[in-house]
């Protein structure tokens, strides 16, 4: 019998699960709000037409459908956690209040420059799940994550081989109300790393942490001094704060995974920002 997915929202990351959805011979049925759907209506007698829920990043947990689906007991994911079942190659999630565009484009440059397959999706306006149709999907693959919060939420079943964190400031408290579930928000993505994956932290993210004494202590924290920062050229938009904080993360994330200093400081001379994070 085939799996029948309920999909929340008919923007970028709804579509992108549909046609992945469709790959796999799943049957698929976009409910959306504003009747960009094949419904626009989802009450409790439907939960029965479905095996599992796939929402949107814009769906709060209190949601009158997202309430609905969650207390049904099937599973309830995110287009990333979706997307990631298929996925063949590693994973490496970046987030952040700030900074994560720019430091998931430096390090997918990165890899790249040392002669990995590489692709970034996520948040950044490429969803996960269209990236897990094309030929970046090998298993000698690196996947570049931006996660925002909101993505973060239903992660269960993202399966990271790392993480960083870059930073944590007062946002999107219209949706959460308070810092502290701001915080909870993309504290979700620990569960997500493997027994294996590696997590470096921003040094402001880490004083959060000891804050709320999260017992989570299998991380590194960014050091600010990093030498390899005085090997980047003075020109390049990473020796200047605040982009330098999101250098010395990857230089961290590059000490742990055992590759060449030489490639990342190459992708660092070349990256060009988008004029609006200059």
């Amino acid at each position: 019998m085939l799996e029948r997915y309920a999909i929340f929202g008919a923007g970028q990351s709804a579509q992108a699960a549909r046609r992945l959805a469709r790959h796999h011979d799943l049957e698929v049925v976009l409910i959306d709000e504003a009747g960009q759907g094949d419904r626009a209506v989802f009450e409790a007698h439907d939960l029965a037409d479905f095996d599992a829920f796939i929402f949107s990043p814009g769906f709060a947990q209190e949601h009158p459908w997202r309430v609905l689906a969650e207390a049904s007991g099937r599973p309830c994911m995110s287009e990333l956690a979706f997307a990631a079942r298929y996925w063949q190659g590693k994973v490496i999630a970046v987030t952040g209040t700030n900074g994560k565009t720019t430091l998931t484009g430096l390090i997918d440059a990165a890899l790249k420059q040392a002669g990995h397959r590489s692709v970034c999706a996520g948040n950044i306006g490429f969803p996960f799940a269209d990236a897990v149709l094309t030929a970046a999907n090998h298993p000698e693959a690196y996947v570049v994550l931006e996660v925002s919060s909101f993505q973060a939420e239903l992660a269960d079943g993202l399966s990271l081989d790392a993480l960083l964190w870059t930073n944590f400031a007062e946002d999107h408290l219209d949706r959460y109300g308070s810092m502290i579930d701001y915080f909870n928000a993309k504290a979700r993505l620990f569960a997500c790393l493997k027994p294996s994956g590696v997590c470096v932290l921003g040094a402001q993210v880490a004083d959060w942490m000891e804050a709320m004494h999260q017992e989570f202590n299998a991380y590194f924290v960014a050091q600010e001094d990093s030498a390899l920062l005085f090997e980047i050229d003075r020109s390049c938009s990473f020796h200047r704060y605040p982009n330098s904080e999101n250098f010395t993360l990857a230089a961290e994330l590059w000490w742990l995974l055992g590759l060449s200093s030489a490639h990342l400081i190459e992708a660092a001379n070349t990256f060009e920002l988008e004029p609006h994070r200059l």
